[in-house]
């Protein structure tokens, strides 16, 4: 089986990791690129045997898969073998890289033959090349995909910690300022309704005076504590900023 020294593979690293060796190479007659011309075919069998032959000559020789790192082992002569470690898989080629080295081999299902059948090793390399800048572009949008979809999360997690914030701030010091805002709302309208009532009692002019002066103080005092409540909220979220400058979630405070 003749190798390769091909950069492409190396360059992209495009190594297949969920390859079912076993399950590609069985019961199927596969053709071993070479630019010599000769024709030599791979039959791998379950039983672990597989048929070689070159030119129609061939051998008979024992294989197996090795799961612990996706390679499969071809014995030859003399307790010897050979180690091709899966590297890449289309529907049109299968392709080995030798273990321990840089140097590979290509495979071709016999029933694709007449439909994809490189002549040169030139014309193979641009087949992979066009085949990963298609794969590698994939994974970019993919990959681009996936990091929209990460910091739409994130964003929406920091708006939703920045809501809660917020609500912890105004729950501890923007409505005790409310609540006495409408201490003084309720009061101001007594005391409007107690003086109206007094009013009858006193001369006309009198209680009309009193009655407008508190009115116009329980009123002064409602607007000041919902003033103070808004500027109390604005000011303890600026220091919360100001304490924690690299928190994300300042930005939508």
């Amino acid at each position: 089986m003749k190798t390769y020294l091909l950069e492409t593979l190396n360059r992209y690293k495009r190594f297949s990791e969920s390859l079912d060796a076993k399950a590609v190479l069985s019961n199927k007659a596969w053709v071993v690129f070479n630019d010599e011309g000769e024709k030599q075919v791979y039959i791998f069998q379950e039983d672990g045997t597989v048929l070689i032959t070159t030119n129609g000559i061939g051998s008979v020789k024992t294989w197996k898969y090795i799961p612990a790192n996706k390679s499969i082992l071809i014995n030859g002569e003399d307790n010897s073998f050979v180690m091709l470690r899966t590297a890449f898989v289309d529907e049109n080629i299968l392709a080995f890289q030798l273990d321990g080295t840089d140097r590979y081999a290509f495979m071709i299902d016999e029933n694709n033959k007449a439909l994809f059948a490189p002549k040169t090793l030139e014309e193979l390399n641009t087949y992979l090349v066009d085949k990963l800048d298609t794969e590698k572009q994939k994974q970019i949008e993919q990959q681009n995909k996936d990091n929209e979809l990460a910091e739409k999360a994130k964003q929406e997690a920091n708006r939703e910690r920045a809501e809660k914030i917020m609500a912890e701030i105004q729950i501890k010091y923007q409505d005790s300022k409310m609540t006495k805002a409408r201490i003084f709302g309720v009061l101001g309208f007594l005391l409007y309704v107690l003086a109206a009532a007094a009013s009858s009692g006193l001369r006309g002019w009198l209680g009309c005076v009193l009655s407008l002066i508190f009115a116009i103080v329980s009123t002064c005092f409602s607007i000041y504590y919902y003033k103070q409540g808004e500027h109390v909220f604005e000011q303890k979220i600026k220091e919360y900023k100001e304490n924690n400058p690299n928190d994300p979630c300042i930005a939508y405070l």
